[in-house]
């Protein structure tokens, strides 16, 4: 049996602390009252993985291009796991890591290694769909799987470094919204979403007419955060529109309120 199953069980809270601002639309009668969660994960260190183009000079891809990718571990760990985004770029092959531990999709690949071998190099090759480099393809996410690693049962951050001759890039998760959970809904659903730093942010909900239906503001601490929504608060079904605002990102997804 495996010491780590990496089903990641968070602490969630009630952001005692948090103030959140609720500005529904006009007209809504609202019973029901807003809820921030925010999920308490306080990492001790970081695990670091160094990003290399093996046998290549530089990191600028042209499209066509086929390449090789080393991806090493700074440490050894219990375990880890995490999404990798690989948006303009096509998995040909993985290599030093057993099949099982990873999963290709159409642009991502997802990584979950539990026990010794993971000091080990994995080895990814690679073909650029568009012109680039590589830094701007290949990027750590929680998406898919979420990003975490472990030393002695503590948690730890993971980054990626990219090296390019003498300079060297850090990069960990950036802002992420995740879609909601469940979609489609009938009395209420989550909005998930990741913020590198503490930060304030707000939630819009708009209808297909893009008039307003709801509004959310709170202060988040680093890591997953994320609103519970309930029918009450949007008075209205069909498809709606919602976006996640900080004050240096936003995304914008979609979501089905059943009837």
């Amino acid at each position: 049996m495996k010491k780590y199953q990496f089903l990641t069980i968070a602490l969630i809270s009630l952001s005692l602390g948090l103030s959140a601002q609720t500005n529904p639309a006009p007209n809504n009668a609202i019973n029901a009252k807003p809820v921030i969660l925010t999920v308490v994960k306080k990492p001790i260190d970081t695990l670091l993985f160094d990003i290399k183009m093996a046998n290549e000079k530089g990191t600028d891809l042209r499209a066509g291009d086929n390449f090789t990718v080393t991806m090493t571990p700074n440490k050894t760990t219990e375990g880890y796991q995490f999404t990798l985004n690989t948006n303009g770029l096509e998995v040909i092959d993985i290599s030093g890591i057993a099949k099982g531990l990873y999963a290709v999709f159409a642009d991502a690949a997802t990584f979950s290694v539990d026990g010794p071998s993971t000091s080990e190099t994995i080895t990814l090759r690679l073909k650029a769909v568009k012109s680039g480099k590589l830094s701007d393809f290949l990027s750590i996410s929680n998406r898919i799987t979420k990003t975490e690693a472990y030393i002695n049962g503590r948690r730890l951050d993971v980054v990626f470094r990219f090296n390019n001759g003498n300079v060297s890039t850090v990069s960990g998760v950036g802002f992420e919204l995740y879609q909601n959970q469940p979609n489609p809904f009938v009395d209420r659903t989550s909005i998930g979403f990741y913020l590198p730093q503490s930060t304030s942010a707000t939630l819009t909900i708009f209808d297909e007419t893009s008039s307003l239906v709801y509004t959310q503001k709170g202060n988040f601490e680093k890591g997953q955060n994320r609103f519970l929504i309930q029918k009450a608060l949007l008075n209205t079904t069909g498809i709606l529109h919602y976006k996640v605002e900080t004050p240096t990102d936003s995304e914008v997804k979609t979501m089905i309120q059943a009837k």
